[in-house]
């Protein structure tokens, strides 16, 4: 299998997993918060978040032997300078 897909599939893995985690102290939360509801007081913990999950790496391209873009960009702005001083 390839590096990229092992790797992006491992990544899916991971933060499924921090959502079911999630939703079990969800249902913790809610059982809490109803019971301080029925008792007139207000809820002792707060309510949970999610947080960030992980980001996707990029898909690598096929055949990116080529120049890197940051070397074509310099050159293209050194000559568009070059014509902006003689006018």
């Amino acid at each position: 299998m390839d590096p990229w897909k092992q790797a992006e599939k491992e990544r899916l893995e991971r933060n499924n997993s921090r959502r079911t985690a999630l939703r079990e102290e969800m249902v913790l939360w809610t059982e809490e918060c109803t019971q301080a509801k029925g008792e007139g007081r207000r809820p002792g913990l707060a309510k949970l978040k999610l947080g960030k999950l992980e980001k996707p790496t990029p898909k690598p391209l096929a055949g990116n032997n080529g120049p890197d873009r940051d070397d074509l960009e310099g050159e293209g702005r050194d000559d568009e300078s070059e014509d902006d001083d003689d006018d």
